[in-house]
């Protein structure tokens, strides 16, 4: 039981694919600059439903030269962009560590990969020495995962809407179609019945003016029945044979003045995370 709740509990928080890049720094050494950049990397991982890349990892795929390129660039979008297809990750960690005078200040950026846009920055106060800075990556940490999800959620959701809105406008020119068909197809049903009323009113008519069945009918009320029933079913007939012309005339106008359905095109594009959908409608 506890086995199925835990495995429950983490399907239900959608994995969040990022990769860290080493920190630039002022007055720091590179090997300084490494370590702190690792030790996020190592501190995020231990988050459920988060799976990081460490600037190592990164350095194994592009190498190390065109890993310092990327992050030395000035097109900061292409660069990003380039790291995320590589590395197939949501959002990128990028960060700076300066020393002035003799205290540290530390700004973490989480950015989405495909597109650049931050999704959470963190500048700290100036701290006071490393362990004030490890302290303080423990803080970015616990508090950076959680908004840069539901930032991505609302720019996925953004992309997704013209997409959405697309279909339900296609989906709506569809229904309108099969609105008018269904009107024109009750119609016939309408007239059918209607026409069948009538056979059947006319059925009893000639019945009653068979004079060989009169004698057996003496005495009985055979004669008024039919009568009654001719009169019924010709009732009948009449007012399904209005609704089916007014359902037929209805559905004929349905279509003749509803929107042309839209032209429907699709594609798909290549992403960080797969295979997008694109469409045009």
């Amino acid at each position: 039981m506890l086995t199925l709740w835990a495995l429950c509990t983490l399907a239900a928080v959608p994995e969040l694919k990022v990769a860290t890049t080493t920190f630039t720094h002022v007055g720091l050494t590179d090997e300084k600059a490494a370590f702190f950049t690792e030790y996020l990397s190592a501190r995020l991982a231990q988050a459920d439903g988060v799976a990081v890349t460490s600037p190592k990892d990164i350095a194994a795929v592009l190498g190390m030269e065109r890993q310092r390129q990327l992050m030395g660039c000035d097109d900061a979008s292409n660069c990003i962009a380039e790291l995320a297809g590589a590395m197939g990750v949501d959002a990128i960690v990028t960060g700076q560590i300066a020393k002035v005078g003799e205290k540290l200040q530390l700004t973490v950026k989480v950015v989405a990969a495909q597109t650049g846009r931050p999704l959470y920055v963190h500048s700290s106060d100036l701290l006071e020495n490393d362990e004030a800075v490890v302290r303080e990556l423990n803080h970015v940490a616990s508090a950076a995962l959680e908004p840069s999800r539901a930032a991505l959620e609302k720019l996925r959701a953004a992309e997704r809407a013209p997409a959405e809105a697309a279909v339900t406008e296609a989906a709506g020119g569809s229904s309108v179609k099969w609105g008018g068909l269904a009107l024109l197809a009750a119609g016939v049903v309408l007239l059918g019945g209607s026409a069948a009323s009538f056979v059947a009113a006319r059925g009893d008519l000639e019945t009653l003016k068979d004079t060989s069945r009169w004698d057996a009918w003496a005495g009985t009320d055979e004669p008024y029945r039919l009568r009654e029933s001719g009169k019924l079913r010709a009732w009948v007939g009449c007012v399904t044979a209005a609704a089916g012309a007014l359902a037929v005339l209805g559905g004929a106008l349905w279509l003749a003045l509803a929107p042309s359905t839209p032209r429907v095109s699709a594609w798909l594009a290549p992403g960080a995370g797969g295979v997008s959908v694109g469409g045009a409608f």
